[in-house]
């Protein structure tokens, strides 16, 4: 029944972010400067895919032959999409996919606090249609930020499961997922550490060891 009950709930989550979904994607031109500069970065790596430490960006070239920004994760995992569904479009439908998946560990993470199903539902759902969340992919920020704030509540509910039953293997799932976020976008961890500091400090059980 559990899994039943998710199952249904996920669905609800699909359809609380369709509405944003499809009003980004069927923008044109797309929103945001920074899809832009974004493309560019894909872009190259679809020509010329290697690992960071051996990448080199010709178009910032200024005598240093290393392509050295710290935020190239998201970069990556937007390829894929770019090849099969074109440049910009692609990087659209990974935002979006970004999104999703932000709200889906949203959701994860409230029904572990709150094993609620209902409720958990309801506020991921009120998260998806928050300008808060989605606007950001709009403006002329970041969007290796804005595809970076999934592994946020991801590494939330991992440092739950944590606190429940101090399985170790947890903590160090919460920090491996805070990792892939700080290699997507170093700012994630201006809200993860908080967060975390604020679960094991409101938490504190003596069977665990800090």
């Amino acid at each position: 029944f559990s899994f039943i009950f998710h199952a249904i709930s996920l669905v609800f989550i699909y359809f609380a972010v369709q509405p944003v979904a499809k009003w980004y994607l069927a923008k044109v031109p797309a929103l945001g400067v920074d899809l832009y500069y974004t493309a560019t970065y894909v872009a190259y790596h679809l020509k010329h895919l290697s690992i960071p430490v051996s990448s080199f960006k010709d178009s910032w070239f200024g005598g240093y032959p290393l392509f050295n920004d710290t935020a190239q994760l998201q970069f990556y995992f937007m390829v894929p999409f770019a090849k099969y569904l074109g440049l910009i479009d692609g990087i659209k439908v990974y935002v979006m996919v970004s999104l999703l998946l932000f709200v889906v560990f949203s959701y994860l993470l409230f029904f572990q606090l709150s094993r609620n199903v209902i409720f958990s539902v309801v506020v991921s759902s009120l998260v998806a249609s928050s300008p808060n969340i989605y606007g950001a992919a709009t403006w002329g920020g970041s969007l290796p930020y804005f595809t970076t704030q999934m592994f946020f509540p991801l590494t939330l509910f991992f440092l739950v499961k944590y606190q429940q039953d101090f399985d170790k293997r947890w903590f160090w799932t919460a920090a491996l997922f805070s990792g892939l976020g700080a290699l997507g976008h170093p700012a994630i961890l201006i809200f993860i550490f908080p967060a975390a500091f604020f679960f094991i400090f409101f938490s504190f059980n003596l069977k665990s060891k800090y």
